[in-house]
Order: C-alpha cells, then structure tokens, then sequence
C-alpha cells in the first residue's frame, strides 16, 4: 500500500509539473503573439487596448470570421435555384452561336416555368439530394475571447479604427480628433457647405441628361437603361478619411500613444476618400474609360468627380465619328478639319455646356 500510495503522489507531481509547463508555454506563445500584434496595430486613442483585442485588430480589416452551418442548407438551395433558372434558359433560348455581350447589360432575371422532361426530373432529384446533405461543422478560427473583443469595440462610440494611409497597420483614433481634422479640410475653399441636401435636383437633372442623350441615339437601350439604374435614390456617399501616420515621425507618433495632451496638440493629417457606393451617381462612377465599343464610356479615375462631369466625359467620347476626328488633334489644332466633324463636335459642346459650367476645349 505504501509503494502505490507513494507512486500515486509521484504521478501527480509529475502531471502537475506537466500542467505548469504547458500553461508556461502558452504564456509565453501569447506574449510572443501580442509583441508581434504590436507592430501592426497603432492606439493612437485614449481607449487602452487588452491583449485580446490587439490579437483580433492585427487581423486586418479583411477578416472575416467563419460562418455558422445555421442557413447553409438554405443558401445551397438558393443557389441551386438560380442554377436551374439558368439551366433553363440555355435550353429554351440558347440556339448555339456566340453573341458578344454588351458591357452594360443588366441581368433580367427572367425565370421560366419548365424546360424539358429530362432536365426537369434532373432539378428534381438534385433538390432532393441537397436536402439531405449533412453540413460538416466549421471550426472557430477566432477564439471566444476575441469574439467578446469584437462586441466591446463596436460597443465604444468614442474611437474610430481605420486603415492607414500607404501602410497596412491599423490605427485607432479618438473620435473628437478624427473629426476635428474631417472640419479642417472641409473648411477650405475647395467645398461649400450647403443648407439642404439636393440629391433630388441633381438625379432629376441627371435623369433628363440622360434621356436626352438616349432620344439622339448618343446611346443605345441597354446603356440607357444601366444609367437610369438606381438613379432617383436619396442616398449620398460617405466621406471618410485614411490617416496618413507616415507623415510623423516616430517619437510624435510613440508621445500620442501616451499622453493625451500630445493627441490633442497633434492632429494626424488624413487622405480623404469620397465613396459613392449605392448613391444616385453610382453606376456612371465605377465603370473605367474604354476606347471599343460601344461609344459610351464611364469614367471612374476619379470618384470625387461631380455627376456632371462624368456625364461631360460620357458626351465628350459618345459619338464615333467626333471620336475620329479628335484622334487628329496635335497641340490643340485640327490637321484635317470638315464641316461634319466640326459641326457635331460643336453640337456636343453645346450639350456638355447646358449640364456643365466647363466647355470642352
């Protein structure tokens, strides 16, 4: 008895010393990790970061956690669906030849009631097979307690997390600062502060320069029915800015993560970006200049650029026959000048001058 009283002890020491161990082990992987999150993360805020939620930020702005198998089943079958739609449609319409496809054209969504015997008794059992899938369980590729960081942050309405400017560290900033250096560039003699919003007066102007263009066969149906897409919505874009820490240096930058005084004295310049994601002017502004066909092209170099311009841009490029005649401009002068191409390139300029303040020159 005493022999296995004493060889009980000893195993427990040594499973105790094995349990210290590890959890050294772990402590020292995690500090090792947080040192290394350190490098990416920049808390330029009043906010005192935990380790958890310094682990979660140096992730980057492009991590997405791994979804739940709740809807799977139903998003297979969605997807399936719009398979079979398309499915139908290549055995209802389809006659074998190649057709060039517009590169305006938005999709009809057209859903035909049934195609065939066989291709009909294909979805049929296919659905049946999908319904009875088992989804596999996803493993966590965040731990809980990241996830409890993710909650706290939104939570904080006081500090604001935003890429930098030409870096890939992530930056947290006071919310006060942020938009007192918004105010400074917005204060300046290159915007003007209106007292109401007119979205409305500038889709319906938009509208009307559209269809202008689309009843002088400037543009065909399909382009004209793109650009009117979305076009009467109330929404406005977002301004929003990138915060250029490269232009500190860094005992500027190592005295704002410490004193608060130095982040009120120093404010960090910001990039500002302008996004017109899903606004009245967000289908002319996200397509790129094109030199083919068709004549109308969309320009999105700049996506600050005002609806009017981009619609100056789309006349400027729209007529072909304009177009070959510009392809012989030299330092601003015509080498081969007619009656047709300077009469419809003054045309155009009289229709770009009714919607802009700028002619073309």
């Amino acid at each position: 008895m005493a022999r296995r009283f004493k060889r009980t002890i000893k195993n427990k020491k040594v499973r105790h010393k094995l349990v210290e161990n590890n959890n050294n082990k772990r402590s020292k992987l995690h500090t090792k990790l947080v040192k290394n999150a350190k490098l990416f993360v920049k808390n330029l805020s009043g906010h005192n970061l935990t380790d958890h939620e310094t682990l979660l930020l140096a992730k980057g702005v492009k991590f997405i956690i791994n979804p739940s198998n709740k809807n799977a089943i139903r998003n297979v079958m969605e997807d399936f669906d719009e398979f079979s739609r398309k499915l139908r449609c290549r055995y209802l319409y389809n006659d074998g030849r190649i057709y060039k496809r517009h590169p305006f054209y938005i999709n009809s969504g057209y859903k035909p009631l049934d195609s065939c015997p066989a291709i009909e008794n294909y979805i049929f059992s296919t659905k049946i097979e999908l319904s009875r899938m088992k989804i596999n369980k996803h493993t966590r590729n965040i731990s809980a307690e990241e996830l409890s960081a993710i909650r706290n942050l939104k939570k904080n309405n006081n500090i604001i997390i935003r890429k930098a400017d030409k870096n890939s560290t992530l930056c947290i900033l006071d919310k006060d600062n942020y938009l007192r250096e918004g105010l400074r560039q917005l204060h300046n003699i290159h915007y003007e502060e209106i007292v109401e919003s007119n979205v409305k007066e500038v889709a319906e102007t938009a509208f009307s320069i559209i269809r202008d263009l689309h009843n002088d066969n400037y543009i065909d149906n399909i382009t004209f029915k793109y650009l009117k897409e979305n076009i009467n919505t109330t929404k406005v874009g977002k301004f929003y800015l990138l915060p250029k820490i490269h232009k500190l240096s860094q005992n500027i930058l190592s005295e704002m993560e410490r004193n608060e005084t130095a982040r009120r004295e120093n404010l960090i310049p910001g990039r500002p970006i302008y996004c017109e994601h899903k606004s009245s002017s967000h289908f002319t502004s996200k397509q790129k200049l094109r030199a083919h066909d068709p004549p109308v092209a969309i320009s999105a170099n700049n996506l600050t650029m005002s609806y009017q311009n981009c619609v100056k841009k789309i006349i400027w490029r729209s007529e072909k026959v304009v177009r070959a005649r510009l392809k012989q401009l030299e330092r601003g002068n015509f080498l081969q000048t007619d009656s047709h191409s300077m009469a419809a390139l003054a045309q155009l300029q009289r229709k770009c001058a009714a919607c802009c303040d700028t002619k073309i020159n």
